[in-house]
Formats: C-alpha cells, sequence, structure tokens
C-alpha cells in the first residue's frame, strides 16, 4: 500500500479533506490561473474597450430609462462590484438616478430578501434605485414579445418594453442546456415568463446535455432569440476562479461578448482528457446551495467517465 495524497475539494464555504492512495493514477483539474490586473482593473478595462459595441456612453442618451438585469443569489456574480462602474458611466452621461432601474432576473427562482438583495447589489445601490422582482407567473406583468424561430411563444418582463436600454449584469459558466451561461440567459429564464421557460426547459428531451455547445443547440437559440425580443442592449459577464474572485470580465453587444466570454472561459476551464476515468470525485462550488444548481455538476462531469464508472458528488445542498 503505497502513501496517502491529500486533496481539498471545495465544499460550501468550507472544503472536504480527500485522501487516496498514491498508487492510483489520480488527475486533479483545477480553474487555471494567469497572472492579470485586478478585478476593479479588468472590469473598467472590458467596458472601455467592449466586445462588438461603443462604450456604454456612446448608447445611451440623458433622457433614456434604463433597466439594469442583475442574476440573483443562486449565481456567484459580484454585481456589487459591478454596478457602481456602470452607473458612474450613466450618470456621467447626465442620466438621473430616478431613470434608472434595477429588475431581479430571479427566473423560477424565489426572491430575494431585504438583506441578501442589499449583499447582492451592494447597500448604497440597494438604497437609492428602485428594485423590480421579476415573478414569472404574474402574468399582468408580462408581455408577449413574439414567437421564437421554433415556435415558442416568448412573454417577458414588461420592464424591458417600458424602458429604453437594458443592460444585463451575470455570470459565465457552464449549462447543460443552454451550453454556457451568461448572455441573453439573463432575459430568458431570467426575465420570462413561466409558460416560456418551460417550453424552453422541455426542449431538453430531445436535445438532452447541451454542456458546452453553443452552435447548433437550439436552446441556445432561442435564448438568444429572446434577448433580441426583449432588447437587451448591453452585457456584462464576469468569469470567476475557484475562490469566486474575478479573473476575466467581458462586456459588450450581448450576442458578441458572450462569444468572446466562451472563449475565455475556456482558457480556464477547458481540459482535454485523453481517456474517460473510471471514478469521479466532482465540486459543483460555488452553485451548491440545493440540488437544482448542484446536480449541474453531474452533466458536466458525465462526459468525462466512462461507461459503467461512478461520479461522486460533493455538495451541502443546505436550502
Amino acid at each position: 500500500r503505497g502513501f496517502l495524497m491529500e486533496y481539498r475539494l471545495p465544499y460550501g464555504s468550507a472544503f472536504l479533506n480527500l485522501r487516496a492512495p498514491d498508487n492510483l493514477d489520480v488527475r486533479e483539474f483545477r480553474p487555471r490561473r494567469f497572472e492579470r490586473a485586478g478585478p476593479d482593473t479588468l472590469l473598467e478595462n472590458a467596458l472601455e474597450s467592449p466586445t462588438g459595441s461603443p462604450v456604454l456612453e456612446r448608447l445611451v442618451s440623458k433622457q433614456d430609462r434604463i433597466l439594469i438585469l442583475s442574476d440573483d443569489a443562486t449565481r456567484p456574480t459580484p454585481v456589487h462590484r459591478i454596478l457602481p462602474a456602470i452607473l458612474r458611466r450613466l450618470t456621467a452621461r447626465g442620466i438621473p438616478k430616478n431613470r434608472i432601474r434595477i429588475l431581479m432576473a430571479y427566473g423560477l427562482h424565489k426572491p430575494m430578501d431585504q438583506t441578501a438583495l442589499s449583499l447582492k447589489l451592494g447597500a448604497s445601490v440597494f438604497s437609492e434605485f428602485p428594485v423590480i422582482h421579476h415573478d414569472a407567473f404574474r402574468e399582468k406583468d408580462l408581455s408577449r414579445a413574439g414567437e421564437t424561430s421554433l415556435g415558442s411563444a416568448v412573454y417577458l418582463n414588461r420592464a424591458l418594453f417600458e424602458s429604453d436600454f437594458s443592460i444585463g449584469i451575470g455570470n459565465l459558466s457552464l449549462s447543460k442546456e443552454a451550453g454556457y451561461g451568461g448572455g441573453a440567459k439573463i432575459v430568458m429564464p431570467g426575465a420570462a415568463g413561466a409558460e416560456t421557460i418551460y417550453t424552453s426547459h422541455a426542449k431538453v428531451a430531445d436535445h438532452p446535455n447541451q454542456v458546452g455547445k453553443v452552435e447548433g443547440n437550439p436552446i441556445r437559440q432561442e435564448i438568444e432569440e429572446c434577448g433580441k425580443m426583449g432588447n437587451l442592449g448591453y452585457m456584462v459577464n464576469t468569469i470567476l476562479n475557484e475562490d469566486d474572485e474575478i479573473c476575466r470580465v467581458v462586456a459588450g453587444d450581448p450576442a458578441a461578448a458572450f462569444r468572446e466570454g466562451v472563449s475565455q472561459f475556456n482558457e480556464v476551464y477547458r481540459f482535454q482528457l485523453e481517456r474517460p476515468f473510471d471514478l469521479l470525485v466532482v465540486s459543483s462550488s460555488p452553485m451548491d446551495g440545493d440540488f437544482y444548481q448542484a446536480n449541474k455538476a453531474l452533466t458536466v462531469s458525465s462526459l468525462g467517465v466512462r461507461d459503467g464508472g461512478m461520479i461522486i458528488l460533493a455538495a451541502p445542498c443546505t436550502s
């Protein structure tokens, strides 16, 4: 029997310590680290040199009504760091604060309480700007935007159509349905009606495990069509390292910035396997508060285990 090798696996806000005999063929995969600037510099660089778009200030006028869409507590996006930088640019353009609103893009998730919102958005932003809580089941707050090219009826929060310009904030991750999180997902499912969301999710039965796939993915295609129907004009997406710190930022045209973000995400997270593994021990951190989110790690890891192999998922699922 060989010596035991120790490994640390993220688990909620802590770590699990694992041991394995050194005579086993063990590989450890962690997000790649790059020597780059700090998070605030990365954000400012992305806003100053957006992808496929002029800078934000040139896209808006002082008369515009602005809607900023934020993801919720199920995502680790540091919105409290991003919002001030965006708001500074909008107010410098001459847009008064009373013409700026924030929409919490919950999709089908439960709404956040005051404490959680203050942490997510930042206390000063939360106290100074009106916050709209999207409710996918509240029909009077939805407007029909049309149909996708695949024939799905699209209902979106009417705040999108009451605004002159909309900005999305989210995080790039892997998605078993959409290929990747981020981009226009802030609109669908984030700000979509339940009927539209259920119709989209139902397509998984015919198109299972689309993780890491953008082109030729009908679910992602509909999501991007919904983003255009919802008049999403600008997007900021972060890419986080294993410590939930910003390591990359993309901003600009929602479709173009998303694809640039996918490329940068893959530089950090994609690995080539010579062969599938017999056993995978995986963490879904930081998306491990409930099994609905944590099971995404199973979808991804299923691509790297042999038929008849085993996956062990480490996730606290406390909520």
